[in-house]
């Protein structure tokens, strides 16, 4: 009985010790995470202070180290791998705080590589319990790339560093990527001669391959049409650039590049060789409408239109400068082309010319026009025709005829263009009080001067000049007006007061539609007709439902009104004019 109480007292100091071991009391007090002999207090780890940057934890940390998905594997041509790092405290256990790192290498500042994360492109990432992950991917880098990330610790910067080797691609495709500018100049007419017309070459990942020589061809070297350079070695980006020299005949020209070394070829966008600058007979100057209502209404606008072409007919380079003027209301002083066209805003407002009409004038640096008789791009006196005068009919006068008249009455210029002017009471000719382009600088209206003004001239001082002229185009708008034009009884221009009919017939009535100033009623002007006063009678008018077009001048509108077989018509009927902002009321009285 004593033996078996010895053994369950052992067993129960046996118990103990394990369990006070376990809890840690036979460590020092302040060394344990329990209570000890000596009385210590409880102590933890910190998890939240960086202090290490590398690679790893615990014992397999490596301070520095950036881990590389593929080790020392060779990354295919545009191929991606993972990149990892770490973020320890003193003991290398991985903290939970967040990390701000920032990746970096040559290829990357070459823009030949990229980061990303989360599929995101970017070079900065944060870590997440101790661990930051980027990928990384070649994209044009050949070779060793080596990678340095880099973070803040304590106040100071801790790097972590590894490599990364690029297999080189193989060229796949050869791409066109722009022609700038699309068009060139005739060589020696002084615009822009030369074009950059770029390619790029990606290989089978299809990121951008450099290093590849490249050549080049012409489709034609008309005129002397050349390149600058037969080849030329690819970028970073994979880019390369032909430059063309325009020669001295207008064409349309291609440029071919070959991958050297391979069967991988491809063709530009069209370059166009022309002038580059407008003349008279490509020039054109449109409106929105005729017949704005603008007489009683400030701010009432309409767009207004030029479009551009050179000799060749041709569209003109972008942002070729157009400038305007006019005698009523206000415009915007010029605009720029795209694709040969530009727009402004008329507006209405003071001054309003007498009568309602308005000149509206456009006007840019540009050429004179002719036939070019031998094809050969220039003018050639005694070959090519330029029109000077028109004595018998057999010449087709330049638009506007009032920009390109003679002060003499009996001989009217063609191709050979007066100084621009204003014609405000549009006489087609200029008078005194009306503003022209001095285009010489010489203080005096010039008239033509019988040779070709323009850079296509041949040989200058034989018949022509390489100096320019202003070209021009106009046209009329009226500022209508919402008061319909009556007569003194108040009654539409052809109005009757009073129409007969008899049993069964049909009478029409003409009414002259116009504003107080005998011009066109505002564009959508409508008309509609009020038959409650009436009897036995139909009226119906000939004006569209949509109203009054786009005119400067009255519009005729055809009353119709057709009397009853069986009873006598009879009573007043009322005409409504319905100007925009205004409706203006005649009445007329059928009678049997």
């Amino acid at each position: 009985m004593r033996i078996t109480n010895s053994i369950q007292l052992f067993i129960s100091l046996l118990l103990s010790s394990l369990l006070l071991v376990a809890c840690g009391g036979s460590k020092p007090a302040g060394e344990g995470g329990g209570v000890g002999v000596g009385g210590g207090t409880p102590q933890t780890q910190d998890t939240t202070t960086p202090a290490k940057f590398g690679y790893g934890s615990g014992s397999n940390f490596e301070s520095g180290k950036i881990n590389v998905g593929i080790g020392s594997d060779t990354l295919s041509a545009g191929g991606t791998v993972s990149l990892t790092v770490n973020v320890v405290n003193s003991a290398n256990t991985l903290v939970t705080s967040p990390v701000n790192i920032t990746f970096n290498s040559p290829c990357y500042a070459a823009g030949e590589a990229i980061f990303k994360v989360n599929g995101v492109e970017t070079n900065k990432t944060v870590s997440e319990n101790g661990e930051a992950t980027v990928t990384y991917q070649a994209n044009g880098c050949v070779g060793t790339d080596n990678i340095l990330a880099t973070t803040t610790i304590k106040g100071v910067s801790a790097n972590a560093s590894g490599s990364v080797t690029i297999a080189p691609d193989t060229v796949q495709a050869l791409q066109a990527l722009s022609v700038t500018p699309s068009l060139i100049s005739l060589k020696g007419t002084g615009g822009q001669e030369t074009a950059a017309v770029k390619f790029k070459v990606t290989g089978i990942s299809g990121a951008p391959v450099k290093g590849i020589d490249v050549n080049f061809s012409l489709n034609s070297t008309v005129g002397g049409l050349a390149l600058t350079s037969a080849s030329a070695v690819t970028d970073a980006k994979g880019e390369v650039t032909a430059i063309v020299q325009a020669g001295t005949i207008p064409t349309n020209v291609n440029v071919t590049a070959t991958a050297k070394g391979s069967a991988v070829s491809t063709q530009s966008n069209e370059l166009v060789v022309s002038t580059g600058i407008p003349d008279q007979n490509s020039f054109s100057l449109a409106h929105e409408i005729l017949n704005p209502s603008a007489w009683n209404v400030d701010g009432t606008e309409v767009a207004m239109t030029v479009r551009l072409a050179d000799a060749f007919n041709n569209l003109v380079p972008d942002n070729t400068s157009v400038y305007f003027t006019t005698n009523g209301g206000a415009i915007t002083a010029s605009c720029k082309t795209v694709n040969g066209v530009c727009v402004v805003k008329w507006r209405s407002q003071d001054p309003r010319p007498a009568g309602g009409k308005v000149m509206i004038r456009a006007t840019t640096e540009g050429n004179e026009s002719f036939i070019d008789s031998n094809g050969n791009g220039y003018f050639d006196v005694g070959v090519d025709i330029f029109k000077t005068f028109n004595t018998g009919g057999n010449c087709d006068l330049n638009v506007p005829l009032s920009s390109a008249v003679s002060t003499d009455s009996a001989r009217k210029p063609c191709d050979d263009l007066v100084e621009a002017y204003l014609d405000k009471n549009q006489s087609e000719k200029r008078d005194a009080d009306e503003e022209f382009v001095d285009y010489n600088g010489n203080s005096v209206f010039d008239i033509e001067n019988g040779i070709y003004n323009g850079v296509l001239c041949k040989t200058e001082g034989v018949g022509c000049t390489k100096t320019g002229i202003t070209i021009r185009d106009d046209l009329m708008i009226v500022m209508s007006s919402i008061h319909p034009g009556v007569d003194l009884d108040g009654r539409l221009q052809g109005q009757l007061s009073n129409v007969t009919l008899t049993l069964g017939e049909t009478k029409t009535m003409d009414i002259i539609l116009q504003d107080v100033n005998g011009n066109s009623m505002p564009f959508g002007t409508k008309i509609t007709l009020n038959t409650a006063g009436t009897s036995n009678v139909a009226l119906s008018h000939s004006l569209s439902t949509t109203g009054v077009v786009s005119r400067t001048d009255a519009t005729v509108v055809t009353i119709t009104m057709k009397a009853s077989e069986t009873a006598p018509a009879k009573g007043t009927f009322f005409i409504n004019v319905e100007a925009p902002g205004l409706t203006t009321t005649t009445a007329g009285t059928v009678i049997n």
